[in-house]
């Protein structure tokens, strides 16, 4: 496991909305598009991980933009604790090459859910 998620502080619900946002922007509706597991963005998903990556992003891309907020803050929060926030981290380093960030360790954690 990546030691830095697993003693890192836990980020603040701002900070990770942030960055979720960019990526949203990102994002290419017009394309099968999907985040790989070092989170790069890649086209056409083969397998069942990286379809969940693009229906996902597509589904939170087409909501309004008050949606994504009420979005984001109903499913980031429940992980943004102290004693949570290291099980995420393990999560996604046990399915992502290495987490590239906060919002990114979110997500893996989200599809592996999903």
């Amino acid at each position: 496991m990546d030691e830095h998620i697993a003693s890192a502080r836990v980020p603040g619900l701002g900070e990770l909305q942030a960055e979720a946002l960019a990526l949203l922007r990102e994002f290419d509706p017009r394309k099968l598009c999907y985040l790989d597991r070092e989170g790069r963005w890649a086209e056409n998903p083969e397998k069942l991980r990286d379809r969940i990556s693009h229906f996902f992003l597509f589904h939170v891309r087409s909501l309004s933009e008050e949606g994504r907020a009420s979005f984001f803050t109903r499913a980031f929060s429940p992980f943004l604790t102290e004693s949570l926030w290291p099980i995420v981290g393990k999560v996604a380093a046990s399915r992502a090459a290495v987490p590239p960030s906060p919002a990114f360790t979110i997500f893996e954690t989200l599809l592996w859910i999903l």
